[in-house]
């Protein structure tokens, strides 16, 4: 099944390519150089015409299977929301926190007891906002709650794609995408969890930058934060990256959001709220439940985890060099890599049409690279890093599978991180492996360590190709 990975390995459809490429290049002129260097930039999107594997006999069913594969998921999960609204699932804990905040009850109390629930861990702005979810029964609520998150987060993926990732992603390319990110995103769809949808929120974030609406970005970030507050990880990389397009509107969107619950319940009553929801932001961090899973779980198991403060150390480094690196791949992307690639210098249009796609490329690539980051230090390093939040992952290491298949190179490293991540990580797959070796509970953290691994080198060796790339057009301009 690798083949699917390599469309360059069907002559017959690498002869049709060449002939389509070779009568575009004399209708079209300069628009056909803007591919010509889209291809130089990223080798993917020599794929961009190929048809891809067929499924059912008919092209493109790889979308169409990934439609209907995601479907399926959508209507068991349904059922099983109808049939069993408060098994398995967190949503209870959501509709019972919005229930106590008009109720002036405490949000972050312990009512495991009385309920047999978890405790409710994140905003009042969140409570509010989950309402009109908490006002139904709890299976329509349940049900209407799991289709909106299947639906944004499918909906985010289908823009990851088609705006964010590098490369050509035709429909049967992205079909794939879609059918294998779902194996990593099983388990936290049927918990109800809301990791779906705060990765939806930062990607569309990402969208926003791509488009230059900043305001935008800021404000679904600032959404994303009031949810579960590990998304300002992501926030903090993005504006990083551009200070002044996102920082003010970032801060005036986290101001008003922090003021809806005051116009809602009395103003002691909302202090009350935020110190309980401040007080459970530190427990998480200095609780462990089992189904954590990070990189603390890794020293644990390595005997090495005997003194906090070393880890937090190691937090606080990490985190400078995860903002290091993306500081880094912005001048890669958007400043002297890829400076002075068009054609010996000519001003003309064809070099300004080379240059903007030079620039999208540019832009994807390290949005890409900001987002893949965010999720691999969130995961090892950040707060409340369990079984369940490694859905957020899924997407990213399915990329990172089809492009090592796709480039030839990597595969070693790409395939056991998507496996660690999807398959093998799984609650199931770990409780029966536990007995015959004692670190499956580190699959997790060691799938993410991997895709870090080949994320770095991948990078490493493309800015290497580009920078070849680059000297050999200024050699034959003399």
């Amino acid at each position: 099944m690798y083949k699917y990975f390599l469309p360059n390995y069907n002559v017959h459809y690498v002869g049709m390519l060449k002939k389509k490429l070779a009568w575009r290049e004399t209708a079209m002129g300069d628009k056909e150089n803007s591919a010509g260097l889209q291809e130089k930039l990223d080798p993917q999107s020599s794929d961009a015409e190929y048809a891809g594997p067929q499924v059912f006999g008919l092209k493109s069913d790889w979308m169409r299977l990934a439609i209907f594969l995601w479907i399926i998921l959508a209507v068991v999960v349904s059922i099983k929301t109808i049939m069993q609204p408060t098994r398995r699932t967190v949503y209870p804990v959501f509709a019972l926190g919005s229930q106590h905040w008009w109720q002036d009850e405490p949000l972050h109390a312990d009512y495991g007891e009385e309920t047999g629930l978890d405790i409710y861990r994140y905003s009042p702005t969140f409570a509010i906002a989950f309402t009109p979810f908490a006002l139904l029964p709890h299976w329509l609520g349940g049900l209407l709650w799991n289709l909106m998150c299947i639906g944004v987060f499918f909906w985010s993926m289908r823009k990851l794609v088609d705006e964010l990732l590098p490369g050509a992603w035709p429909p049967w390319r992205e079909g794939m995408f879609l059918c294998l990110t779902l194996f990593g995103s099983v388990r936290g769809i049927w918990a109800a969890q809301s990791n779906g949808l705060l990765f939806a929120l930062v990607v569309f974030a990402a969208v926003a930058i791509m488009n230059n609406r900043n305001k935008t970005a800021a404000w679904i970030l600032a959404a994303a934060v009031y949810i579960k507050v590990w998304p300002i990880a992501a926030a903090l990389l993005l504006i990083a990256c551009w200070p002044r397009k996102i920082f003010g509107h970032f801060l005036l969107a986290m101001l008003a959001l922090a003021l809806v619950p005051y116009l809602t319940r009395p103003f002691a009553v909302v202090n009350m709220q935020y110190a309980q929801w401040y007080s459970s932001i530190v427990e998480v961090q200095q609780e462990r439940w089992p189904g954590i899973r990070d990189f603390w779980t890794v020293l644990e198991y390595l005997n090495l985890s005997g003194w906090w403060p070393m880890y937090y150390i190691i937090m606080i480094s990490t985190a400078v060099a995860a903002c290091a690196w993306v500081l880094y791949q912005k001048r890669l992307n958007l400043g002297s890599v890829f400076s002075g690639m068009g054609f010996c210098g000519t001003n003309n249009d064809r070099s300004v049409s080379n240059e903007k796609a030079q620039n999208s490329q540019g832009m994807r690539n390290l949005l890409t690279l900001i987002i893949a980051t965010w999720i691999c230090w969130q995961l090892l390093f950040g707060p409340g890093s369990e079984r369940l939040t490694y859905q957020i992952m899924a997407p990213i290491s399915t990329w990172a599978l089809m492009v090592s298949w796709s480039e030839r190179r990597g595969r070693w490293l790409t395939l056991p991180a998507w496996l660690f991540v999807g398959i093998l990580g799984t609650g199931g797959v770990e409780r029966m492996l536990l007995p015959i070796w004692h670190g499956a509970k580190t699959i997790l953290p060691l799938g993410v360590i991997i895709f870090v691994v080949w994320m770095v080198v991948h990078e490493i060796r493309k800015t290497s190709t580009s920078k070849k790339s680059r000297s050999s057009e200024k050699l034959g301009c003399l």
